[in-house]
């Protein structure tokens, strides 16, 4: 036993003795590899299809011999991707900087630099986005009741680049009917009139009191009437359209109409998906994606509603009267005007006017506040002192985010209506010049969050007249409810201003819709 032991002991010396005499001669030096780096490119560029050209000049920063570097600039379709299916994906050069003439049809597009070593083929990419765009894309659209009572369209782009009676000029004539609506109707399927395949994109949506049209807002090409929008052919009269969180929507005066948004489709409308409904005012909730829908009165049921948009087949939520004061059911007097405040104290609520038969007006305060218990939505009713201005007045606005406020005209001035004093005020508005009566006020905003695009528009704009079948348009930017200076652009056309809305074409599909219900993003989505 011994012994072995001690041979044991014998192994180990011998190993120690061995790897202490042992020397690593290896060579441990590396050589680190040269890197690419690609500088000079902006994270987004904006240009128009078949008019501007791309140039953007690079910077390589690298210590690789520049003849051994080899560059090719890809393109492809965002729109296009669905994890799915290959994309098509387009060479258009293959020199260091790009001199690109754009003549990608209008959308948002992956554009891809690589830059590759000839010999080892070590590469790196660069991609940023470009947004292609026509002169249509961006800028706002102006709905106007024409001299003979119909209706046509103006626009007038971000650099103040005007369009006179669209329909007049490019669609064969006016659209029948006076003016009610102009809506933002993003992601709205339809059949392209140049390919016949469906697909969806965005639209301006415009009603009239006898019809409706929808034109995309990349080349204003109309994708649907009233006779083609529906099965069999216009029904009812319209009374606008609206485009919800996953779904969009026609009110007529003999139901509601629904259509899936954002997925390829035909756009037509079968029957209603509720019928014996007739709704003109509506008030977008988007406080959370938990409540996201439209608050609505039913003209012909007398009554509010709830329109849930939270799935593409929407859900109507009727309310109960828990509160023998105010009933949300069985009104009898006519609704003139109901509008959303999502300013900070009174988040998420509705204001709607009501004037009975003799004349009295009042304002209630409506919040929604859960879809599974739909309590009565009514919080208050207040009788408008028939001495005040507000009880005469005929057009009405209310301040979406600035203040709580609601704006209205009264013997050709703008005054104000505050919600937390019931008190009124005339605006001082700068700029307006002698002998225009005013005709028009709204407050119009816009903003786009997904997007690099973040020139946030919240406009007070009020719409002016000589008299003689013209107008002019003054937007103010407003702090506190109130312009703050003077208007920030003025424009001019002919006829009587019924509608302003402000479109932006490369709105990033039905994502950037969903967020803009989180009251952490002020400001931003769609104007009603």
């Amino acid at each position: 036993m011994k012994n072995r032991i001690w041979y044991i002991l014998g192994v180990i010396l011998v190993l120690v003795f061995f790897q202490s005499c042992y020397e690593d001669e290896g060579n441990y030096s590396y050589t680190e590899l040269a890197t690419i780096d690609i500088a000079g490119i902006e994270s987004l560029y904006t240009k128009r299809n078949l008019v501007d050209s791309l140039n953007i000049p690079v910077t390589i920063i690298t210590d690789f011999k520049s003849e051994d570097l080899k560059f090719a600039w890809f393109i492809y379709d965002e729109s296009k991707v669905d994890y799915v299916n290959a994309v098509k994906v387009d060479t258009i050069s293959y020199e260091k900087d790009l001199n690109y003439c754009v003549t990608a049809d209008p959308g948002t597009y992956v554009l891809t630099l690589k830059v590759e070593h000839a010999v080892n083929r070590y590469a790196v990419y660069k991609s940023v986005t470009l947004q292609v765009v026509t002169e249509f894309s961006r800028g706002f659209y102006i709905l106007k009741e024409t001299a003979d009572g119909n209706t046509d369209l103006d626009f007038c782009s971000d650099a103040l680049e005007m369009g006179y009676d669209i329909f007049a000029t490019t669609k064969g004539g006016v659209l029948k009917g006076k003016p009610l609506f102009l809506s933002q109707m993003m992601d709205h399927p339809y059949v392209d009139p140049v390919s016949h395949s469906r697909t969806y994109g965005h639209a301006v949506g415009l009603t009239t009191t006898e019809d409706l049209c929808l034109l995309r807002t990349t080349d204003l090409a109309t994708i649907h009437t009233g006779k083609t929008m529906f099965y069999g052919g216009m029904a009812a009269t319209p009374r606008r359209l609206a485009r919800g969180w996953q779904c969009g929507f026609c009110f007529s005066e003999d139901g509601i109409y629904l259509v899936k948004v954002g997925a390829a489709g035909s756009g037509i409308l079968g029957v209603p998906k509720w019928a014996g409904r007739s709704v003109k005012w509506v008030a977008y909730d988007k406080f959370s994606q938990m409540t996201s829908g439209f608050l609505c009165f039913d003209e012909t049921n007398r009554e509010f509603i709830f329109i849930s948009t939270m799935s593409a087949s929407g859900s109507l939520v009727t309310y109960t009267g828990d509160d023998a004061a105010y009933q949300p059911k069985g009104i009898t007097d006519s609704c003139l005007y109901m509008g959303m405040s999502y300013f900070s104290d009174i988040k998420n609520t509705a204001y709607a006017l009501f004037e009975s038969p003799d004349g009295t007006r009042c304002l209630y305060e409506v919040r929604h506040a859960s879809n599974s218990a739909p309590a009565n939505p009514i919080k208050s009713v207040k009788v408008i002192d028939h001495r005040m201005k507000l009880s005469k007045a005929t057009m009405f606005s209310v301040c979406a985010f600035d203040a709580p406020l609601m704006y209205f005209l009264s013997e050709g001035k703008v005054y104000y209506y505050s919600f937390q004093d019931e008190s009124e005020r005339e605006i001082l508005l700068p700029g307006i010049g002698a002998g225009e009566t005013i005709n028009y006020v709204a407050n119009k905003y816009w903003s786009s969050v997904y997007r690099s695009y973040s020139h946030d528009r919240d406009w007070l704009v009020v719409g002016t007249t000589t008299g003689n079948n013209d107008y002019k348009l003054y937007f103010y930017r407003i702090r506190g409810g109130t312009p703050d200076g003077e208007p920030v652009y003025v424009v001019r056309g002919t006829g009587k201003v019924a509608d302003v809305q402000y479109m932006y074409s490369q709105w990033y599909k039905n994502d950037e819709f969903k967020y803009q219900t989180y009251s952490s993003y002020p400001k931003m989505g769609l104007c009603y």
